[in-house]
């Protein structure tokens, strides 16, 4: 997972930009105004993520980014879903990264070792 992601720090600046625009969109309902900076915002994050992934999690972001595409203001509703959408991922994402992480340094500072018999041989 971390060979996909080139710049793994830009990725949780704009997670976490990303979240905080939801909590905020929650909060109290958008005007046609709002709307459409919001979803000029996202936009601009699905285009900075982009920049940091490999080619094909930028096609899988594309797929879940198709609602921001559309020129015209969406619905509260729908920009709540879909932004809550792009969270969720950002945030499969980031834990499929610290996972890949954790088991990198697993490997490194736990080699494989075979069972040893009592002659001295390995069992494996």
């Amino acid at each position: 997972m971390t060979d996909q992601v080139a710049e793994p720090d830009r990725v949780v600046r704009i997670e976490e930009m990303v979240k905080e625009l939801l909590g905020e969109a929650r909060a109290r309902p958008l005007d046609e105004a709002g709307r459409m900076w919001l979803t000029a915002s996202l936009r601009r994050a699905v285009g900075e993520l982009e920049q940091a992934l490999a080619p094909e999690l930028i096609e899988e972001l594309g797929r879940l980014a198709e609602p921001f595409a559309d020129p015209e203001a969406p619905s509260h509703s729908e920009l709540l879903l879909a932004q809550a959408q792009l969270v969720g991922w950002l945030e499969g994402l980031w834990a499929g990264i610290r996972t890949s992480l954790t088991l990198s340094k697993t490997e490194v500072t736990q080699p494989a070792r075979g069972l040893s018999m009592p002659d001295g041989g390995s069992y494996l």
